[in-house]
């Protein structure tokens, strides 16, 4: 009944914020970004990024700079607001005044760049646009001269005395722990990952160790009964026992962000602390119920936030089967049991929701559960009495016996988290919303008709329904019996790569993108292929083709070596001397994986008549030429039936001339191509362009200095009929063909 009225009170509350503020947030026409002044309130706890930091505001005054023609001339239009609106403001690290910072409750007055943040642009991607939105923001505000930014007044914020705690806690960890240990101590016990380095976020994911750095339940528990148990110890009546608990972990909760995990911890905590003062006992279930229906009233765009999907999910199944397995005896052994039995039924029921947000799960944290129990609870507690210790300035021994303490038992967790990061067993593929709704369903009904009295089971319906589900979800992960040729053209950024899946089951990966190994941008291995692969539950690569050896089209494949299987790679025979091509085959040589050096024409049986032409290059290797790479790619045709999709990689006149000239037109003809060299005016002469006879041109471009695409090529496509799609401005590109008819569809419509 309590859920059920979460559920009707949820959509009361979203259809009115939809009504009153979603037309404000989205604003009155399609322009992305504006230039606006404003006032604002920095209403919650800052967060930190690779290279930003980033504070929730919310702006009370509002107006937009208009730029008016060719005269420059200035106006401001005048915005007022029946709300407030939420924006997340965000600040490059090296424009943060240490001498000036900005805390909850500042009010603030400056002039910005106010976005509309994008949302995935690949399957599986990150939805920056959804994430913020499940926090009830629709814009980012980038100041234009961050120093400039003026704090005109002060106002009480909640978030102002855990902001300055979990500071003063971050500043004695990094000084007073060794360099190796301090940004863990951060992150367990504060939630703020920021010290990590990357390799240690990816093995905590890997470990599927990543909730030890969210604070949530677990870690209130901790700090709150522990602190409970000891007023009671000491002689302190029950009553301020209670309310010394809840103000110390406000205060804590508050530190973490009042993230809605933390929330939703807080609460429940509250409930059941207080209800220890009356008769009657409140049950675990009403108090999960109750917490979640106070958060969504008062923030119901928080029903789309993971992060607290994942707290009630795992909190309510923890609740719902923990007590059928949990054992009646006490022994050494029920130590480390009965921490594997509540990270297994955390982990029944969380698993398929990370799988639909994240498209992979990691089941590390079942091994590492018997190993945490013991240590977690007193590091946590030793962090925190050692930063409080150390702020009264009380040089004596337990200080250092603390300090010890703390650096063993990270070292032990480092440990362990590494080596279950190696052997655990981790699951690809995304799940859709039926997938989710049929698994729950199945688990859910089984649970209701066990528990219920044997009087009041509707026998003939609940068994239905869970078979139904189970049924459904079973159909939902078998293969589709039309088999498809499915090919995705990734938005790689300035770079190249596309994924095909062949219709007898295959992965075939043409160029993967990426960047140098000193770049300030992501690496697209990291951000685009890697998590298509695991969204599509691809753990095998049967052909990698890498078309030439230029970064931006093979250094992605560094980044998933560590995770795919990979059967063999095309390359050719010309290569370069820079770093990242050493290092792709060096690890290749380290990995055993075949590498064959393309030198002539052939062709490759993809079966169900499929097959892979490769046309170019052949010896001997062009050589003199604007860019020999370039014009020494390997270039393909992928024939299925009817269908023809054209893979030139960089090619450029030189090497379009050969291949015109070596290769009949009959073999040349598709309906797709990419369009060679990201559209630049070097490359797609005329001829080759007569010769391809393409109704589909995809370019894969990003931002650039090197004028890519080239307009006057995207005007002659489009006069000759062709239908172009650019990753920069579609997103991936999408072809799915069942051999005769193509249908094709960009990830981003506009």
């Amino acid at each position: 009944m309590g859920l059920f009225l979460i559920f009707c009170i949820n959509l009361i509350s979203i259809w009115y914020w939809n009504r009153q503020l979603l037309p404000l947030y989205i604003g009155t026409d399609s322009q992305n970004s504006y230039d606006v002044e404003f006032i604002g309130k920095i209403s919650g706890s800052p967060s930190t990024g690779a290279n930003s930091i980033h504070y929730p505001v919310t702006i009370t005054e509002l107006s937009f700079v208009e730029q008016i023609d060719q005269l420059q001339q200035i106006e401001q239009v005048d915005q007022t607001f029946n709300s407030p609106l939420k924006v997340r403001m965000s600040l490059p690290k090296k424009d943060v005044d240490e001498q000036r910072e900005l805390l909850p409750g500042n009010r603030v007055r400056g002039r910005a760049n106010m976005v509309k943040p994008e949302g995935a642009r690949n399957p599986g991607g990150f939805d920056y646009a959804s994430y913020l939105k499940s926090r009830g923001k629709f814009h980012i505000l980038y100041p234009q001269n961050p120093h400039n930014l003026e704090i005109i007044g002060e106002s009480i914020s909640l978030h102002r005395p855990g902001t300055l705690l979990s500071n003063n806690l971050t500043e004695i960890y990094l000084k007073n722990l060794d360099l190796e240990v301090s940004p863990w101590v951060i992150a367990l016990t504060l939630g703020d990952l920021s010290y990590l380095n990357k390799q240690s976020i990816t093995i905590l994911d890997e470990a599927g160790a990543r909730y030890l750095t969210a604070v949530s339940g677990l870690h209130m528990k901790i700090v709150a009964l522990s602190l409970y148990n000891a007023l009671l110890a000491i002689g302190i009546r029950k009553k301020c026992s209670v309310i010394v608990t809840l103000i110390v972990s406000l205060i804590y909760a508050s530190a973490a962000g009042f993230s809605p995990s933390v929330m939703r911890a807080m609460l429940m905590l509250g409930l059941v602390l207080c209800s220890s003062l009356t008769t009657q006992k409140l049950s675990p279930l009403l108090a999960l119920s109750l917490s979640l229906l106070v958060i969504l009233a008062f923030s119901p765009f928080l029903i789309f936030n993971v992060g607290l999907q994942l707290s009630f999910i795992a909190t309510l199944f923890i609740i719902l089967i923990y007590p059928e397995l949990k054992s009646t005896r006490n022994s050494i052994t029920s130590f480390l049991i009965e921490p594997f039995k509540i990270a297994l039924c955390a982990q029944l029921g969380v698993f398929p929701l990370i799988l639909h947000h994240f498209g992979w799960v990691s089941f590390g944290s079942l091994l590492l559960a018997p190993f945490l129990a013991m240590v977690l609870a007193p590091l946590i507690l030793a962090a925190m009495i050692f930063g409080l210790l150390v702020n009264l300035d009380l040089a004596f021994i337990p200080i250092q016996f603390l300090k010890v303490f703390i650096e063993l038992t990270v070292r032990y967790l480092q440990t362990v988290i590494y080596l279950v990061a190696q052997y655990s067993f981790s699951l690809w593929g995304h799940w859709s919303g039926v997938q989710l709704v049929c698994y729950y369903i199945s688990i859910l009904v089984i649970l209701i008709f066990k528990n219920s009295p044997l009087i009041i089971r509707p026998v003939k319906y609940l068994p239905l329904l869970a078979i139904f589900s189970m049924i459904c979800l079973f159909i939902s992960f078998l293969s589709p019996f039309n088999k498809t040729l499915d090919t995705y053209y990734l938005d790689v950024g300035q770079g190249n790569s596309a994924v095909i899946f062949t219709p007898k089951g295959q992965t075939i990966l043409i160029d993967s993108g990426g960047v140098p190994l000193d770049s300030r941008f992501s690496d697209p291995g990291e951000t685009v292929l890697l998590p298509f692969l695991r969204y599509y539950g691809e753990k095998t690569i049967d052909l990698v083709i890498i078309t030439h050896a230029h970064t931006d089209h093979f250094a992605g494949l560094i980044a998933i070596l560590d995770h795919v299987n990979i059967s063999q790679v095309l390359i050719p025979e010309l290569g370069n001397d820079t770093e990242e091509f050493e290092k792709l085959m060096e690890q290749l040589n380290n990995r055993n994986i075949p590498v064959n050096y393309v030198q002539d024409p052939g062709v490759i049986d993809l079966g169900s008549d499929a097959t892979m032409e490769i046309l170019h290059p052949n010896s001997p290797y062009l050589t003199g030429t604007n860019c020999d790479l370039n014009n020494n790619s390997i270039v393909t045709r992928l024939v299925w039936q009817e269908t023809a999709l054209f893979f030139p990689g960089d090619l450029e006149e030189e090497g379009e001339r050969r291949l015109l000239n070596t290769i009949s037109e009959d073999n040349l003809n598709s309906q797709v191509l990419k369009v060679p060299h990201h559209g630049s005016s070097t490359s797609s002469s005329l001829q080759f362009l007569e010769a391809i006879d393409p109704s589909v041109a995809i370019i894969s471009v990003g931002n650039n200095s090197y004028g890519h695409p080239s307009l006057q090529l995207i005007e002659e496509l489009e006069s000759s009929g062709i239908r172009v799609f650019r990753t920069d401005k579609n997103g991936a590109v999408i072809l799915n063909s069942n051999g005769r008819e193509l249908q094709i569809k960009s990830y981003i419509e506009n």
